[in-house]
């Protein structure tokens, strides 16, 4: 487990992201706390005492909430492509999935993988991965292609922080979908803040259909405040209700279950080949259907 992930994204400029220099207050304090966070990062993954881990992590936390929701696009924290928001609920949830790890390490007797803004396997073709996805966390488990060494999903996670409606929704619901499809198997959570707008009229089969587990990792139930000028503490059991269901699961699984997939069947026509010489694509079932009808009823629209 990388502890530095989010520090690394806050302090490094070669990250990518527009952002000011080092000097910067907010920069300097979150390098100050930065040391608390990092110890109790190491410890639970010792112990799994998320109480203490939450009480810990609170200052930082609080912290990062309160300025990523001030609307000044001068301050880095706010400011969306800096990530920092993200990055962080990112870093405090790696926890988990590393405990998740090290148990199925012990009881499958193989080596796996943290996931920590890593791409798996998403689709694999006959000569190998021939899609994948970025996941923000999880574990993961490694194969041997002649072409690559690629991640297999275990568990995945996708981190939604601040504002959660249905079109978020029915986005992750779409991401896990595409990698429960290639395996049934595979464990996958969205966790999200507090803000969920999803309409209360709307029933879970008409934006949740992908299996998934969802999580709220703030201010449940009378806790729930959504102004932005309140702070609502991590509920330390939800990290534990994420590790107990991924282990009670997990467990009765073998690494067989997460490696040995199907190959799917391609026509070995390539979209953009197919697109550039013929201007357009279509889909084999339709293109058949038009030929079967021989225009017949274009005919009767003329």
């Amino acid at each position: 487990m990388d502890t530095k992930y989010h520090i690394n994204m806050v302090t490094n400029p070669t990250t990518g992201y527009t952002r000011t220099s080092n000097d910067h207050a907010l920069v300097k304090k979150a390098i100050s706390l930065y040391d608390v966070v990092e110890k109790a990062m190491q410890q639970v993954v010792k112990d799994g005492d998320y109480e203490a881990y939450a009480k810990s992590i609170t200052e930082y936390d609080k912290f990062v909430w309160i300025e990523s929701h001030k609307g000044d696009k001068a301050n880095l924290f706010s400011y969306k492509k800096i990530k920092v928001s993200p990055t962080w609920t990112e870093q405090l949830w790696a926890v988990v999935f590393e405990r998740v790890r090290l148990a199925l390490e012990k009881n499958w007797a193989s080596k796996l993988e943290i996931i920590q803004n890593k791409s798996v396997v998403e689709s694999v073709g006959t000569k190998g991965p021939n899609a994948y996805k970025d996941v923000d966390n999880g574990v993961g488990i490694l194969k041997t292609y002649d072409s690559c060494i690629a991640i297999h999903p275990i568990v995945v996670a996708e981190m939604k922080t601040g504002h959660f409606c249905k079109t978020a929704c029915n986005g992750v619901d779409s991401i896990v979908g595409r990698v429960r499809k290639m395996n049934t198997n595979v464990l996958a959570f969205c966790i999200t803040d507090n803000n969920i707008s999803v309409g209360t009229n709307v029933e879970v089969e008409h934006v949740w259909g992908s299996g998934g587990i969802l999580i709220q990792q703030r201010g449940i139930g009378a806790n729930n405040n959504k102004s932005k000028n309140y702070y609502p503490k991590l509920e330390a059991g939800q990290f534990k209700l994420v590790e107990e269901l991924c282990l009670n699961y997990l467990l009765g699984k073998k690494p067989k279950d997460f490696l040995d997939i199907k190959a799917n069947k391609t026509s070995g026509v390539y979209l953009r080949e197919c697109i550039e010489q013929n201007g357009y694509y279509l889909p084999p079932s339709l293109e058949k259907y038009i030929k079967e009808t021989n225009g017949e009823r274009l005919s009767t629209l003329q």
